[in-house]
């Protein structure tokens, strides 16, 4: 499919997947407005070509879950080794001093 610009001579190939996806994907005001209009010309294309990080068949844009881990701290005795020393290393005579 190919699409002609009015008021010029040039002629460009319209990605027709490209513009579905802009249509379906990017009609909701989520994005920042914070973007230059060159930032928000580009982003449409820069979100499709790396859709498979984005967004997969059963998530929505943006609403991905692949990423989630599960953080453990352990702060219960007996602590880890490295929480046993002291926060700065001390020379000898400042060791006893302390």
């Amino acid at each position: 499919m190919w699409s002609y610009l009015k008021g010029s001579q040039k002629v460009e190939p319209v990605n027709l997947q490209l513009e579905k996806f802009k249509s379906e994907e990017l009609n909701r005001p989520e994005i920042s407005l914070h973007l230059t209009d060159n930032q928000e010309n580009e982003l449409p294309a820069l979100l499709y070509d790396h859709r498979e990080a984005f967004a997969s068949e059963k998530e929505l844009l943006g609403e991905i879950i692949v990423h989630e881990a599960d953080i453990i701290l352990n702060t219960e005795r007996p602590y880890p080794p490295l929480l046993r020393r002291p926060a700065y290393p001390a020379i000898p005579k400042s060791r006893e001093a302390l």
